[in-house]
């Protein structure tokens, strides 16, 4: 009998605990989690090995790298093993809406160029 009783005032002052700290921590969120969702949804379809390829295939011969350092020519010599490997990658981003931090940069190098 002493079980049933602390359950449920356990239950009962822990339903009530936590109400309120959700109360209170929706009370304290920074600003940017009160944006207002925005009504227009977007879907996508999952990519296959083949779209990746092909979008590989059609990037200009460029001597610039990304933060990976990997050439242009590289990738687009290992096209197919490079597509295997990053579609189930791309795909979880799309479904998730989770992108990688390392993806959410950009190496920006300076070019003088000559007067003319």
């Amino acid at each position: 009998m002493h079980a049933k009783i602390w359950r449920r005032i356990y239950l009962t002052i822990a339903t009530t605990y936590l109400i309120d700290a959700c109360k209170d921590m929706e009370k304290n969120l920074p600003d940017y989690c009160h944006i207002p969702r925005n009504p227009v949804t977007l879907f996508f379809t999952p990519t296959t090995a083949t779209e990746v390829n092909n979008i590989i295939l059609e990037m200009k011969n460029t001597n610039s790298v990304g933060f990976d350092e990997i050439p242009v020519r590289l990738i687009k010599f290992c096209s197919m093993a490079f597509a295997r490997v990053l579609v189930p990658v791309i795909n979880i981003c799309l479904q998730t809406g989770v992108f990688p931090d390392k993806l959410k940069h950009a190496a920006v190098k300076l070019i003088h160029k000559k007067e003319t």
